[in-house]
């Protein structure tokens, strides 16, 4: 599946599974998202209940990189892009390390490709899915949701360079991101 048809179709049906009978919102981060909680992704039985745990996962990193980035590089947009993005569990959410959890997005990458912390659980891959989750929302879904909203427009490739030197976001050296027109 790509992008353009896991996330408008299928990702909130894999959000609801993984929010486990909580209440999700229409819009923006809730909840937490860490390695007590990725037991609803990862526990061997629970991870039959999704329709892709490896596209729900790279959703879930490009929802909350952009979230770090607009609110770190673009903080006027910020409340426009909360207000209006997709329903995300935000890596944020919990304060307790649990799972070695870092409070960064590349949490998500780490915890999947070493899920230890869960018994049982087996290692998701995301390498090769997350360069087409990161165009695509970067590219097409972020720009849908800011375009309008003010005088200065959003620029994804300004933000996606500035994110590439932010020393929280390191993982995006080893990820060949391609560009607008190559979507």
């Amino acid at each position: 599946m790509s992008p353009k048809t896991y996330f408008p179709s299928q990702y909130l049906l894999d959000l609801a599974t993984f929010a486990n009978s909580r209440a999700v919102p229409l819009n923006g981060p809730f909840w937490m998202l860490c390695g007590m909680t990725a037991g609803n992704l990862f526990e061997p039985d629970k991870r039959r209940q999704f329709i892709s745990p490896t596209e729900f996962l790279c959703c879930s990193y490009a929802l909350n990189l952009l979230d770090q980035g607009i609110y770190q590089y673009v903080p006027h947009l910020h409340h426009t892009w909360r207000s209006h993005v997709a329903p995300f569990v935000d890596t944020r959410g919990c304060h307790y390390g649990h799972g070695g959890w870092t409070h960064r997005p590349s949490s998500i990458i780490v915890f999947a490709e070493d899920p230890s912390y869960i018994p049982r659980a087996k290692p998701i891959e995301l390498g090769s899915d997350l360069p087409g989750y990161l165009t695509y929302f970067l590219y097409e879904y972020a720009p849908s949701i800011l375009r309008n909203e003010t005088a200065d427009s959003f620029d994804p490739s300004m933000l996606l360079r500035q994110l590439q030197h932010d020393p929280d976001c390191a993982e995006l050296c080893h990820i060949a991101i391609p560009s607008a027109g190559t979507t």
